[in-house]
């Protein structure tokens, strides 16, 4: 457990983030993820309270199950169309959260299916994607 853990740059030279790594980090708020980063494995961000924002980069392709789950904090997620599996329960109990993500990607049918508010872009990649 990580207490007092406000932000963190993941570095480049990581491709992905293992389970728990940031399980229970009570006090992160914000994090950089690099365009490295491939993948993002369960369990990685769940119950980081204090989370309020997230842009996976174009780079990842894959969020495993919970990995946000219980970041009751958290309001917005940046999905790009790279990302191609959602795992289960990935956003459960995140009931403030907006996905920011383009029309038909897996994002937006994940959040359709699962009933979490979505904001379109019709643009390519992340940072085209209204922040």
């Amino acid at each position: 457990m990580c207490d007092s853990l406000k932000s963190i740059t993941i570095p480049d030279s990581v491709t992905e983030i293992g389970s728990r790594t940031f399980f229970l980090c009570n006090s992160l708020e914000s994090i950089i993820i690099p365009d490295s980063v491939t993948k993002i494995e369960f369990d990685t961000f769940a119950k980081c309270y204090s989370l309020k924002s997230v842009t996976i980069p174009n780079s990842v392709t894959e969020i495993r199950n919970e990995a946000f789950m219980g970041c009751d904090s958290l309001e917005s997620v940046i999905i790009p169309d790279s990302v191609t599996k959602i795992g289960k329960r990935v956003f459960e109990n995140c009931n403030n959260l907006i996905i920011k993500c383009n029309k038909g990607s897996c994002a937006a049918k994940y959040a359709k299916e699962h009933d979490i508010s979505m904001k379109y872009s019709e643009n390519k990649t992340n940072s085209d994607i209204e922040r």
